[in-house]
């Protein structure tokens, strides 16, 4: 397993829970945009906790469906409101990274 590609990814995944973790109950925010803020601080939190915990090659398909889960709402929180801005950039880059451990994952189990 590439445990350098997990390690760099579980800090991203960390860096964006703080940001959602801080605007996520933030009442000058529409309740629409604080919903999908919530939806991705728990996705971030599953995938921490799949990242640390689980055996990624037992897990590349839920993994796949989490970056593109991710990628989605990056996508919508950054259509919604430029203020947050940063958590959007923060998810994308988590769900991009994510992808890249896939594949390195996939071509791995490949050649086993």
């Amino acid at each position: 397993m590439a445990n350098t590609e997990r390690l760099a990814i579980i800090k991203m995944v960390r860096e964006a829970k703080i940001i959602a973790q801080n605007t996520r109950y933030d009442t000058s925010l529409p309740v629409d945009l604080r919903i999908k803020i919530e939806e991705a601080f728990i996705e971030l939190d599953r995938l921490e906790d799949d990242l640390i915990l689980g055996a990624i090659e037992d897990k590349v398909s839920s993994l796949e469906k989490t970056s593109k889960r991710l990628a989605d709402v990056s996508v919508e929180i950054k259509k919604d409101n430029e203020k947050l801005q940063a958590l959007s950039t923060k998810i994308e880059k988590v769900a991009k990274g994510l992808a890249t451990l896939v594949d390195i994952v996939s071509k791995a189990a490949a050649l086993i």
